[in-house]
């Protein structure tokens, strides 16, 4: 199934925001709450490695124990009492959690807060380590934190055992923390990160599609453009989009427009003309035909030669299209091979003396000094020569002179120059056209063929006023 523009580009983007929106759902959902759970364990154990040295420092046993009274003694750990609370109070607020800190002697009995003292979940979290330690489960608290369940509520607890000093009454530090219950609140979170997702997913679709739409149109619009050049249309599209690519795609259908145009208008003319130029021979032929039948001419020698004349034009005219058809479509052989173009242009200039002298024109040819070879098809360099050399001996007034130059490096030149009127400058871009009728006569399609001739073999020709006549080039790659 074949898809549009639009559609390809949009729908792999529809898999990959729903794919992401999935997956960043299930990812948050997964991670949160483990997150959440590392870094209290980190927190719980970072706020145990601070207050430990405030333990270690302030709950100390009196240098005078065995002189003070209970009272007095009572009062020093009070006093030991309140300067840890004041310590530890500032490190507890900053740990953005409801941490709690229990600190007890070396008998694992509190001094802070004292038993009567406990509040709230104090007394519950320190009856459950106490009864661990009577039974030598605290082993895994030494590590690092862990999550207790008690009266249904959890606890996150961090244990730590400090070096026993004589004169420190303090030995082990507990922080415990409240564990709530987060499920609701990560379920909310999860669901708006969906939420959030879905919004942006959507609105990127939607971009998306105006994005693809934008780009699908103006292709659409070639497309449709196309259809109207193969039938016939060879009107100019504009371009309005802002994509480059598409821009310069739209100037080179319009381009393409303009050459087919062209090429239609030429071949147009071409049959147009061509149908012209057959129809006057194939008249002449009809007319003194139908005038030797009926007895018209007393001597009919003289019309069956004009018959002969017409139908070797004829035959010269139909060859040549046939010629410039093959070599349009590519089908006509080309066999090259070396040339070496003195021998060969002096063989065929003594085959054209014939018509030289009959039009009373001098042919002279000047061979380079050297041997010079090129690469060609003898059958076309004959066709493109020949015409080139019969259209000077056409126009020329005394004298054509054909010559052999060496004149660009790997590049040899055939200069053929006539003495006659030469061409106009509005003929001049034309000269080459097929059946194109200047002012100063009919050039027919004989140097169209020499044209096409050079270029089918890889080579140029050129054409140009002297100022005494015309001149043409014919330039081949040498061997």
């Amino acid at each position: 199934m074949k898809l549009r523009i639009r559609e390809q580009v949009f729908l792999p983007v529809l898999l990959i925001l729903v794919l992401l929106t999935v997956t960043t759902y299930l990812v948050f959902s997964m991670t949160v709450e483990r997150y959440m759970q590392e870094e209290s364990q980190r927190e719980i154990r970072g706020l145990l490695l601070a207050v430990s040295p405030f333990a270690d420092r302030v709950f100390r046993v009196p240098d005078d124990l065995d002189t003070i009274t209970p009272a007095q003694l009572a009062l020093v750990e009070q006093a030991q009492a309140t300067d840890f609370s004041n310590r530890a109070r500032p490190l507890i607020k900053n740990s953005a959690s409801d941490a709690h800190v229990l600190v007890l002697d070396r008998e694992f009995f509190p001094i802070y807060p004292k038993l009567e003292e406990m509040e709230g979940n104090d007394s519950t979290v320190y009856q459950f380590l106490f009864d661990r330690m009577q039974e030598n489960q605290l082993n895994a608290f030494w590590d690092e934190a862990q999550q207790i369940t008690l009266n249904d509520q959890q606890f996150l607890v961090a244990l730590q055992e400090m070096e026993e000093k004589s004169q420190v009454r303090a030995r082990y530090v507990i922080v415990y923390n409240p564990v709530f219950d987060t499920s609701a609140l990560l379920g909310g979170a999860a669901q708006l990160v969906l939420l959030i997702t879905t919004s942006l997913a959507v609105l990127s679709l939607v971009a998306m599609w105006v994005i693809a739409g934008s780009i699908s149109r103006p292709i659409r619009q070639l497309c449709e453009h196309a259809i109207r050049i193969g039938s016939g249309d060879f009107h100019h599209i504009e371009s309005k989009t802002k994509v480059k690519e598409l821009a310069e795609l739209t100037d080179a259908m319009n381009e393409m427009s303009q050459q087919l145009e062209r090429s239609d208008t030429a071949q147009k003319t071409f049959f147009q003309n061509a149908s012209h130029e057959l129809r006057t021979p194939l008249m002449s032929i009809t007319g003194y035909a139908q005038g030797i039948q009926y007895g018209v001419f007393p001597d009919n020698s003289e019309a069956a030669g004009i018959i002969m004349s017409e139908s070797m034009r004829l035959t010269e005219l139909v060859d040549g299209i046939l010629t410039l058809s093959r070599m349009d479509n590519r089908h006509q052989a080309l066999n090259l091979h070396p040339v070496e173009l003195n021998d060969f242009l002096g063989d065929v200039i003594k085959k054209l003396e014939g018509m030289a002298l009959k039009r009373e024109i001098s042919l002279s040819f000047h061979p380079c000094t050297q041997s010079v070879y090129v690469r060609a098809d003898q059958d076309l360099l004959l066709k493109a020569f020949t015409n080139v050399t019969s259209n000077c001996l056409r126009y020329a007034s005394k004298e054509v002179q054909v010559s052999i130059l060496l004149d660009q490096p790997e590049w040899a030149t055939i200069q053929v120059q006539d003495d006659g009127p030469g061409f106009s400058q509005e003929d001049a871009p034309h000269l080459f056209e097929r059946f194109y009728k200047g002012k100063g006569g009919n050039f027919g399609i004989g140097l169209s063929i020499a044209k096409s001739s050079m270029e089918y073999m890889g080579g140029t020709i050129g054409a140009c006023n002297t100022g005494h006549g015309a001149s043409f080039s014919l330039h081949l790659k040498c061997c």
